[in-house]
């Protein structure tokens, strides 16, 4: 069974998550859009714009507490909508295929 949607879980819960790019995820950038290839599906997505960069950080594994402060940092978001916006998106990654996500040192 696969686990509750990001979205759904306590801060406190989700903050300390670790995520990072699915291994059968393949991805390229072409001009302004990143295309990504999950092989097993054989299902092409393509990002623009701030998906595009998270899609670059999401190459290391990171938290979701620190994707979200990186974000804020770069873009002009309110916490909140910060927060709502990413776990809505990687919720999308992980439904895809996309996205790997581990528990962190605290769980």
């Amino acid at each position: 069974m696969p686990s509750p949607a990001l979205a759904n879980q306590p801060r406190h819960t989700v903050d300390s998550l670790r995520v990072k790019r699915a291994a059968q995820a393949l991805s390229t950038d072409l001009e302004e859009e990143t295309i990504i290839l999950e092989i097993e599906s054989g299902i092409y997505s393509g990002l623009e714009g701030v998906a595009s960069r998270i899609w670059e950080l999401l190459a290391g594994e990171i938290s979701i507490a620190e994707l979200r402060g990186q974000l804020m940092a770069e873009y002009e978001v309110t916490e909140e909508q910060c927060q709502t916006d990413l776990l809505a998106f990687l919720d999308d990654l992980a439904a895809a295929g996309l996205l790997e996500v581990e528990s962190g040192p605290d769980q």
